[in-house]
């Protein structure tokens, strides 16, 4: 299969026979697989503004008032989301695992094994899903295999085929939520393949102003991420936010926004404020999981602000750490 653009006439999609990655028309229709000739129907590909979930929060947003008190609004309805975060009950956190995936966890990130079983347990999940009507149940499974098997195709250095999943996956499922958050997958990966006119195109199918903190937090982490990119530092700190309570957002993203932060800092010369997030990041965090985090900004060139950061505070003396996360 050809390489393709993450914009354009052609989708990129999963045989739901073999696996393998298939192209299809942006307006959908019938497809083959090269590899084993099965056919099968794709959709067509997102081009209107998604629609939102329903906001969970108390806060009332009136859709008349200025822009400045609707938003001041939107982000108390966020921020009282926060407050009563819980990952294990929210259908869009990672770490709510559905039960029928349960078993999936049972082996490693290194175990040669599991992309050929997360890719049958996505491929079930899909299954389930058309077959049950799109049962919530159904959907979240669609959605977190996703997010797993993306990650698998991310390190396995398979781009292509991460999209195919993420594409698929939009197929599938029918609530705004995931749709949203799989959008904002599709934005990241264009980002990372160097094509920002389509990230821009992605991200401008998700709604500006979702009252929904883990639809917030992606959105704005995808253009986050996209800003730093093209050293719009200014930009990005409107986004993230200069301080820790600025902006709610989940918490698993911390992490992520504190590294906006941190970079943007740096970038515009005013390495005080990169300092003072960084340390507010290590004091919420144990010695193990800094070593995941600093990882990860290792190897990500985005991020190589935060690692001179972190080389920085450590010469001072030894970093800040707790004892268990806090996030």
């Amino acid at each position: 299969m050809s390489p393709l653009g993450h914009a354009g006439d052609v989708r990129a999609l999963l045989c739901r026979h073999c696996g393998g990655t298939v192209e299809a028309p942006s307006v959908g229709g019938l497809t083959t697989c090269q590899y084993c000739e099965t056919q099968q129907i794709a959709g067509r590909r997102e081009t209107e503004l998604l629609s939102l979930p329903p906001s969970t929060a108390t806060t009332q947003i009136d859709p008349s008032a200025p822009p400045e008190q609707r938003e001041a609004a939107r982000l108390a309805a966020l921020h009282e989301q926060l407050a009563a975060y819980d990952a294990a009950s929210n259908p869009y956190a990672y770490a709510n695992v559905p039960e029928a995936c349960a078993y999936l966890l049972e082996l490693s990130y290194d175990d040669p094994m599991l992309p050929p079983v997360m890719l049958q347990g996505f491929l079930g999940a899909v299954e389930r899903c058309e077959a049950g009507g799109g049962r919530p149940e159904d959907q979240q499974a669609v959605y977190w295999t996703s997010s797993r098997l993306e990650n698998l195709m991310i390190q396995r250095f398979d781009p292509l085929r991460a999209r195919a999943v993420v594409e698929t996956a939009m197929d599938a499922v029918s609530e705004p939520g995931f749709k949203y958050l799989l959008v904002c997958s599709l934005a990241n990966q264009a980002r990372v393949a160097g094509d920002h006119p389509a990230t821009e195109a992605w991200l401008a199918l998700c709604d500006p102003a979702p009252t929904n903190i883990d639809l917030d937090s992606e959105r704005r982490a995808s253009y986050g991420k996209l800003r730093l990119d093209q050293q719009r530092f200014r930009e990005v700190l409107a986004i993230a936010g200069e301080h820790h309570d600025d902006i709610p957002h989940v918490p698993s993203m911390t992490a992520v926004f504190v590294g906006l932060r941190v970079a943007s800092f740096e970038g515009l010369g005013r390495p005080a404020e990169a300092d003072r997030e960084l340390t507010s990041l290590l004091t919420m965090t144990s010695r193990d999981d800094q070593q995941a985090v600093r990882q990860i900004f290792k190897n990500n060139p985005q991020w190589s602000p935060c690692i001179k950061v972190w080389s920085r505070l450590k010469e001072r003396g030894p970093l800040p750490h707790t004892q268990e996360d806090r996030f």
